[in-house]
C-alpha cells in the first residue's frame, strides 16, 4: 500500500479513535468503522463498517461490508440505500483519498435516517392519538336527534307507555301492607315472633 493510504489511516485514527480499528494491514488495508452519531442522539442508531482498501486506490473504490456480528435496528433495504449513497461519494471523489469523506457521508445518513424514523413514529403515535381522540368525541356527542329520528322514537315511546298503563288495569291491584295484616292475621303474629326473637 502506498505511503498516502498509510497517512490517511493514521490521520483517521487520531479523529475518530476509540471508533476506528484496524484489522488488517496487508497485503492491503482493512480498518472496522464504528459510525455513530456525532450529535447527542443518544437513541440514534449504529453501524459498524468493514471498509477494505484495493490495491488501486484511490482509483479505486473501497469496498464497503457490515459487520454481521454488530446488531442494528435498521431494516437491509435501509441498508442498501446507505451503500447506495456512499459509493456516489466514493465516485466523487475517485482519485483522491476518501475515507474521510464516506464516513463523514455514514454519520450524515445515519442521522438523517434517524430524523426520519422519528418524524414517522412521531407521526404514527399522533394519527393513533388523533384516532382514539375521534372515537371518543363521537361518543361524546352521542346520536345526533333530528325532527325524523325524534318522532320515530316518540311513537315507540308512546306504544311502550300505552302497554304498561294496560297490564295496570288488566292486572291484580296489589294490597297496600295495612290490607295485607287485616285481610291475614297470622302476619302480625309472624312479625311477633320475629320481634321476639
Amino acid at each position: 500500500m502506498s505511503e498516502e493510504v498509510k497517512e490517511e489511516i493514521e490521520a483517521l485514527m487520531s479523529i475518530y479513535e476509540d471508533d476506528m480499528e484496524v484489522l488488517e494491514e496487508s497485503p492491503n488495508y482493512v480498518i472496522s468503522m464504528h459510525v455513530r452519531s456525532m450529535n447527542d442522539n443518544e437513541d440514534c442508531p449504529t453501524l459498524q463498517l468493514k471498509l477494505t482498501y484495493p490495491k488501486g486506490y484511490p482509483e479505486e473504490m473501497i469496498e464497503i461490508e457490515f459487520d454481521d456480528d454488530h446488531e442494528t435496528e435498521i431494516e437491509p433495504e435501509d441498508l442498501n440505500d446507505l451503500v447506495s449513497a456512499l459509493n456516489c461519494v466514493m465516485e466523487e471523489n475517485k482519485g483522491a483519498v476518501m475515507t474521510f469523506m464516506v464516513i463523514s457521508a455514514a454519520i450524515e445518513w445515519l442521522e438523517q435516517y434517524h430524523e426520519r424514523e422519528q418524524t414517522m413514529k412521531s407521526e404514527r403515535e399522533k394519527a393513533k392519538k388523533d384516532a382514539e381522540e375521534a372515537i371518543l368525541q363521537k361518543k361524546l356527542e352521542g346520536t345526533k336527534v333530528t325532527v325524523e329520528s325524534f318522532m320515530a322514537w316518540k311513537k315507540q315511546f308512546d306504544i311502550k307507555r300505552l302497554q304498561g298503563r294496560k297490564k295496570k288495569v288488566d292486572g291484580e291491584k296489589k294490597l297496600t301492607g295495612k290490607e295485607l295484616f287485616l285481610e291475614n292475621a297470622t302476619l302480625n303474629e309472624s312479625d311477633l315472633k320475629f320481634i321476639s326473637a
